[in-house]
């Protein structure tokens, strides 16, 4: 269940990170939906 709620939180920061931040960590905007979008249990 640790795992669980890592993964939502993790989403939900970045979600928050601004475009600029997420350029600079090689995170493009496809990336950052398909990460997203997948539900809080799967890695």
């Amino acid at each position: 269940m640790g795992r669980w709620n890592r993964n939502y939180r993790q989403r939900k920061q970045l979600m928050e990170i601004s475009g600029f931040l997420l350029k600079d960590m090689g995170i493009t905007k496809t990336d950052l939906r398909r990460e997203i979008q997948k539900p809080f249990w799967k890695d």
